[in-house]
């Protein structure tokens, strides 16, 4: 092995050492129930920053929805699709996580459909963009 590293060219090692980081790095990847938990953190976060303007709120929100909504269905499928056991386990080990980012959304939330309460036709819109995410 050592002799037929000595013969590989300079551009061959970069690619050799990732080859061999390859299997360590897929292992790191987020499970489904952690890229749920990031998208629900990062929903908060648009929506706690942009609550005063609602305008910008709709659009930014908008925007999200329509990246994200496939990446929410896509996460619920493979858990799914994955032995009780396995779906269990990802439960415990996000549960805290996903709990306290469900509990700030539906707190926001709430907060912005009050401040939308005398814009109907705004908080149609915000509660269809929302409902397209479940």
């Amino acid at each position: 092995m050592l002799s037929q590293l000595c013969h590989l060219s300079r551009a061959q090692l970069p690619l050799l050492m990732l080859l061999s980081l390859l299997p360590l790095l897929v292992a790191c990847a987020p499970d489904p129930a952690e890229r749920i938990a990031g998208r629900i953190e990062a929903l908060v976060e648009l929506l706690e920053s942009n609550k005063h303007d609602t305008d910008k709120l709709l659009e930014e929100l908008e925007r999200f929805v329509t990246q994200e909504e496939g990446g929410f269905a896509k996460d619920l499928e493979e858990i799914e699709a994955m032995s009780e056991e396995k779906s269990e386990a990802l439960q415990i080990k996000h549960e805290k996580r996903l709990r306290s980012a469900v509990e700030k959304l539906m707190n926001v939330s709430v907060e912005i459909q009050d401040r939308l309460s005398s814009h109907p036709e705004k908080l149609s819109r915000f509660v269809s963009l929302m409902a397209r995410l479940h």
